[in-house]
């Protein structure tokens, strides 16, 4: 909840606050109590009503009045005074406020929150009442307007001609006749005044009189109905219109508005007519006579005469004139005058409890410094410390002794007690974008079963890289952190986005288990000290295993001679005899590097066994089968090739590529990779040309020399060489 107090400054409480307060008030019984920022709580009985104390206003209202709760009342509030009970304007203007009708609670600085704590659910509804008995019939209805006149009809035939008589024989009936017609009443006619009115005869029918409130009627007889208004009534408001009445008789009058018609004011006269008292247009009341009240609440009484009451309840005593407001005793002896210039003068005793003043002269010498002539006399409670030392006074406080105050603040950090469950460590949240209030940096409490609880929602590292807890940390919930670095832990559960430890311990028998984000079981560290991967295990860097490594039959471990193997555990087979058989062995060696060690190599399911890469076979091989090559066969040459006359190179079919170049007709120039006997190499030449031979060999190069018949650098036969060097 958001309150806004007269000077602007927004609090902000949360239900929890307000709802544990209106609890507290209710179980001790308070009318109210004054919180934090001077916002007063107030138990109206059905909800809670925060005031504003620090204003001037609301502060008067809390002193003054008795508040509670009237559904009848505006925001069903009520302020009570004695026997007698006002609406909210009545109450502010009971305290000197001046402003227009209150609307909202705000517009006063006030605000109301929820209702009595100890008002229970709502109950079941209950059963459906019997029907009650019919009541009476309602009264007819007002005649309608009479409609209008029809078309004439037409003529009807003439009848008959009727029989005669004699008036003479009929003087009887006619006598007769006319004594029943006297006896009836003329026709009646109905006034119409300007006024508003209802007529009581409309058409043929007689109107009935109905009472309502504050109004009876009592037949009398046959005669009269006697129209009377209750003894007590009840009324929205009275004018005096000009013409109808003037003046008020009432033995007694219960309002809460008395308005002038005119600027004539309101007059209240006793039974004799002698004016009692008067309202001025300007806003004042006139009392000409004496006015004897039991109490007097109000912010402004002018009197003439003479005021006696026993008790007077008032914000403001104004002098009439510069002869000032002086007060006596009851034989008129002066005990306090106002003076024009502000003073206050006190020709007699003053005896007071307390006294708070700018300054306080005695005899034209200030108190103050009489005082400073004076030895301090007092004595220090606990955990205060009063010394005198030549001749001084010092204060300090006694270290050894217990400090017991509400809060402890410096600057904008303050240490508090604001119950008895709970210490806070509070700073006060005013840096820029900040809340302007004083925040929980830290919440330590205690109780019997959890001991000491510190509720902290950051822990960070003072200088240090990071946070060192030097005994076990126990956490019976769970821990989600960024990186955890720990000795010893043990925790229920834990999501982490990096965990460093020297050891993980399982809290029983049930082991470690590592879990998915869906809870699905990924690895698992059972109590026999068995690692179980209960789906693919994949390393991405070395992974070390002291024994072996076991699926099935199979296992893998490393010998005493340092091969690692693949080893299996045969029981009850026919063919081999019980015991652990090494299936294959790996090894490095520094001639070979890395080795696969097995006594056999058969096919899986292919028809033979594949090699991918070339292999090199030290010892003999035997082939007790068909040797089958799909491939080219190894050359067994370094190079070999052919040389065209021009020096260009075709048809190589060595190990490893040559280059040629003509020197000149018939002499060529080749190059290789380093061959392993160095220069020792030995060459194979073949050319169209009658002689051929190399000289210049190197362990990359050699030169080669093709000649005719005449021994002359000559084609004969297009100077075509083939040469080959063995590997």
């Amino acid at each position: 909840m958001i309150f806004t107090k007269q000077n602007g400054i927004v609090v902000e409480f949360t239900e929890v606050e307000l709802t544990q307060t209106l609890l507290r008030l209710e179980a001790s019984n308070l009318r109210f109590c004054v919180g934090r920022d001077d916002v007063a709580f107030v138990n109206t009985g059905g909800s809670l009503l925060l005031i504003d104390s620090s204003w001037q206003i609301g502060r008067k209202l809390l002193e003054s009045y008795l508040i509670g709760s009237d559904p009848t009342f505006p925001f069903t509030i009520s302020f009570s005074l004695g026997s007698a009970a006002y609406t909210l304007g009545q109450a502010l203007a009971g305290v000197g406020y001046v402003g227009p009708a209150i609307t909202e609670l705000s517009q006063v600085f006030m605000v109301q929150f929820g209702g009595s704590v100890f008002e229970g659910p709502q109950g079941v509804q209950g059963i459906q009442g019997e029907t009650g008995e019919q009541g009476i019939q309602g009264f007819q209805g007002v005649q309608g307007v009479i409609g209008e006149t029809g078309v004439q009809g037409i003529q009807g035939v003439q009848g008959a001609t009727g029989p005669t008589a004699n008036i003479d024989t009929l003087s009887g009936e006619v006598a007769a006749l006319s004594t029943l017609v006297d006896g009836k009443q003329d026709e009646l006619g109905i006034g119409t005044p300007a006024v508003v009115h209802h007529k009581l005869l409309q058409g043929n029918i007689v109107q009935s009189l109905v009472a309502k409130d504050n109004i009876s009627l009592t037949q009398v007889g046959n005669t009269h109905i006697e129209v009377a208004v209750t003894p007590q009534a009840v009324l929205t408001s009275v004018v005096a219109n000009t013409g109808i009445f003037q003046a008020l008789n009432t033995p007694e009058l219960s309002t809460t508005l008395i308005k002038a018609k005119d600027a004539q004011g309101v007059v209240i006269t006793n039974s004799t007519g002698t004016i009692c008292m008067a309202t001025q247009e300007s806003g004042d009341c006139l009392i000409p006579q004496d006015l004897s009240v039991g109490n007097v609440a109000a912010s402004s009484v002018n009197v003439s005469g003479i005021a006696t009451c026993p008790t007077v309840h008032t914000t403001l005593l104004r002098a009439l004139d510069n002869q000032g407001v002086v007060i006596t005793n009851a034989t008129g002896t002066v005990c306090m005058a106002t003076q024009e210039s502000g003073d206050c003068l006190i020709p007699q005793d003053l005896t007071v409890g307390n006294v708070t003043a700018t300054s306080v002269s005695v005899n034209g010498t200030d108190v103050v410094a009489l005082l400073d002539q004076r030895e301090p006399a007092f004595t220090a409670a606990v955990p205060l410390l009063k010394t005198v030392s030549a001749g001084v006074t010092t204060l300090s406080i006694n270290t050894g002794a217990t400090v017991t105050a509400y809060a402890f603040a410096s600057g904008g950090f303050r240490i508090l007690e604001d119950t008895t469950e709970f210490l806070k460590f509070q700073i006060m949240d005013d840096g820029a974008g900040g809340t302007d209030r004083w925040q929980n940096a830290a919440v330590m409490a205690w109780d019997v079963a959890s001991k000491g609880t510190l509720q902290i929602d950051r822990l960070r590292a003072n200088g240090a890289a990071q946070i060192t807890m030097v005994d076990p940390l126990l956490v019976n919930g769970s821990v989600t952190c960024g990186a955890l670095t720990a000795d010893t832990m043990t925790i229920g559960s834990m999501n982490a986005t990096a965990l460093t430890t020297a050891a993980i311990t399982a809290p029983g028998t049930g082991g470690v288990l590592l879990l998915t984000k869906d809870g699905v079981p990924g690895f698992a560290l059972e109590d026999d000290a068995v690692c179980r991967a209960y789906s693919d295990l994949h390393v991405v860097g070395r992974m070390t295993v002291a024994e072996s490594i076991t699926t099935g039959d199979y296992g893998m471990t490393t010998l005493v001679d340092g091969s690692y193997a693949i080893q299996k555990d045969v029981v009850g087979d026919a063919n081999i005899p019980d015991g652990t058989y090494t299936a294959a062995r790996f090894d490095v060696s520094a001639l070979f590097g890395g080795s696969t060690l097995t006594d056999a190599i058969a096919i899986n399911t292919a028809p033979h066994v594949t090699h991918v890469s070339k292999s090199v076979f030290i010892q003999d091989v035997q082939v007790d089968g068909d040797l089958v090559c799909n491939g080219a066969p190894p050359s067994p040459f370094w190079i070999a090739g052919r040389i065209n006359g021009l020096g260009d190179n075709s048809g190589q079919k060595g190990k490893y590529v040559f280059t040629s170049t003509k020197v000149s007709t018939m002499i060529y120039d080749i190059t290789f990779p380093s061959h392993p006997d160095g220069s020792n190499y030995t060459v194979l030449l073949g050319s169209t040309e009658y002689h051929v031979l190399y000289r210049s060999e190197t362990p990359t190069s050699l030169r080669i020399y093709a000649v005719n018949n005449s021994n002359a650098f000559v084609q004969q036969g297009g100077g075509v060489v083939s040469v080959a060097i063995l590997i």
